[in-house]
């Protein structure tokens, strides 16, 4: 993601693009995050935010959407907002605003994020120079899960006991702990 693409108010990547009609797209293909609101079933909203929002009240949140788009369609921000708070329906985690859990599910939703990340992550053993170095900064934990995975089935020797050979891991993954922001940097993002 860009600065452009969050400074672009019809992107509306920003809380503060209150009319602008949801998009989240990082390009031009795909679902925009209005379509989805407004045409997905109580079932695919719910599977959307409880998986890629990790929302516990999915079912709840996905009941709310469907009684708003009875009256008017769910189209931007302000729409969202007014969601959350008539139905009373609060994020309690570390960030209090509720729109950023719903705002990465839509997101992944609409760029389908977790399937480009594994895609690109299976062409990385051709792309990578022999002894070359990988650095991956993941943003969440639903992106920690699909990297993870990948550097252990990537690392492993792999034993081939009928033919008597092994085959050498494609990667070798580092240990230890991963690089984290300092409060300072977490404060000024």
């Amino acid at each position: 993601m860009s600065t452009d693409q969050l400074n672009d108010p019809n992107r509306t990547f920003s809380y503060n693009s209150k009319s602008s009609l949801l998009d989240f797209r990082y390009g031009v293909e795909g679902k925009k995050a209005h379509h989805i609101l407004n045409t997905y079933s109580l079932k695919d909203l719910t599977r959307m935010f409880k998986k890629y929002g990790e929302i516990k009240q999915s079912e709840y949140l996905a009941r709310l959407i469907l009684q708003k788009r009875e009256i008017s369609p769910v189209n931007n921000v302000n729409d969202l907002k007014e969601i959350c708070e008539e139905g009373k329906f609060l994020y309690r985690g570390r960030n209090k605003n509720p729109l950023k859990l719903i705002f990465q599910s839509l997101r992944i939703e609409c760029n389908n994020e977790l399937e480009v990340l594994k895609f690109t992550l299976k062409k990385v053993p051709e792309m990578l120079k022999i002894q070359g170095r990988l650095l991956i900064i993941s943003f969440h934990s639903l992106e920690d899960e699909v990297i993870l995975k990948w550097a252990r089935s990537n690392s492993q020797t792999l034993k081939i006991p009928d033919l008597a050979i092994n085959i050498m891991p494609l990667i070798k993954a580092c240990k230890g702990s991963p690089f984290l922001p300092s409060r300072s940097e977490i404060e000024v993002n």
